[in-house]
């Protein structure tokens, strides 16, 4: 596993279509619908493991191109800090679009409150420590400050 902070204040802001979402809609089965197309994941999270996450308290950030779902991030709150898993875009993307969505998710994030975003990826997940190791506000960190930082939401199973 590969662990990671993110300052949120150093994060950019883009002109893009994201959209908070703290209940269940039309719009995550819509997303969820095009993950399953588009990843051969066998443990793909089910619409009653998304409205467990809402009932949990977790929220979902969902990125719209001609308002289409294309991308979506969930969150953990463990204030000051949020732990982010999950994260999804279309293959069928613009290009550079995928940077733009997580800085302006991670300048929501912060304009929100919030001062740090936590999260890990496998080891063998390369595009993704790829993504994260260009975002502003970037820092590996230890598995035991991971764990710290996470606190409570480490004891949820779904992620």
């Amino acid at each position: 596993m590969k662990y990671w902070k993110i300052n949120l204040a150093q994060s950019k802001s883009f002109d893009l279509d994201i959209v908070s979402y703290y209940n269940m809609n039309e719009d995550i089965i819509e997303i969820m619908r095009l993950q399953k197309t588009e990843i051969d994941w066998d443990d793909m999270y089910t619409i009653k493991d998304a409205k467990q996450r809402f009932n949990d308290g977790l929220f979902c950030h969902i990125l719209f191109d001609n308002d289409y779902p294309i991308g979506i991030r969930w969150f953990y709150e463990v204030r000051p800090n949020l732990y982010g898993f999950n994260y999804f875009i279309s293959k069928s993307r613009p290009d550079g679009i995928s940077h733009k969505f997580f800085e302006q998710s991670n300048r929501t994030l912060y304009n929100k409150g919030y001062q740090t975003l936590t999260a890990y990826c496998d080891d063998w997940n390369d595009k993704m420590w790829n993504r994260v190791n260009k975002t502003n506000g970037f820092q590996p960190i230890s598995v035991h400050m991971f764990k710290d930082m996470i606190g409570a939401a480490k004891k949820k199973t779904y992620f």
